[in-house]
């Protein structure tokens, strides 16, 4: 798939389907391509299971937050608190806080609430030096 000029697609096996945004100056100019393309991007996303986004400006929450509205047609809110997590306002959180020595294993995000979302973001401001996955869970339950 194209989405235009500035965005190339990595596929390799085993791995989550990377879209590569190249040349997008400001979280506007991201916010327009990716509202632009969200019917796309949710055909990769529904496809594939989940969807990285690389080069996008992000670079604090209120970046992500104009990402997510992008892509996004209504907030899904954080209720049934289960972990300590960090508020960064505007309806953007942290994962959950927990010192470096604990791990967190692979889970459904929110699966234990009532109304839980059909769809979740994530946003790395600070890649971890190691670690971090994410999975398919349809292909974990075959």
């Amino acid at each position: 798939m194209t989405l235009d000029q500035n965005v190339s697609w990595v596929t390799e096996p085993g791995a989550p389907v990377t879209a590569v945004f190249d040349g997008v100056s400001d979280g506007a100019a991201a916010a327009g391509l990716l509202a632009a393309h969200r019917g796309d991007l949710r055909s990769v996303l529904d496809r594939h299971g989940a969807l990285f986004l690389r080069g996008l400006p992000v670079h604090t929450a209120e970046d992500f937050a104009l990402v997510r509205d992008a892509l996004f047609a209504e907030r899904a809110k954080y209720q049934e608190k289960a972990t300590p997590r960090s508020d960064f306002g505007d309806d953007v959180f942290s994962s959950t806080d927990l010192p470096p020595a604990q791990s967190i294993r692979m889970h459904n995000e929110n699966s234990y609430t009532l109304t839980f979302p059909g769809t979740l973001l994530f946003g790395c401001l600070t890649a971890p030096e190691e670690g971090g996955a994410v999975a398919d869970v349809r292909k974990v339950l075959s």
